[in-house]
């Protein structure tokens, strides 16, 4: 896809993390549709714990 991001498949395959301004945007790529948004979680948060969490469901 376009834009900035950051590779985050150790996590969970094909994870993507973009950011914007105080935010950090999770997401995962599909073939001929937009990405599809996992989380955005402000800068301040436990963002690992939050983005687990979030994953297991």
């Amino acid at each position: 896809g376009r834009g900035v991001f950051k590779d985050m498949s150790a996590l969970f395959p094909a994870l993507r993390m973009g950011r914007y301004e105080h935010h950090y945007v999770f997401c995962l790529p599909r073939e001929g549709a937009p990405a599809l948004i996992v989380a955005i979680f402000h800068e301040r948060m436990d963002l690992m714990t939050r983005l687990v969490d979030r994953l297991k469901e």
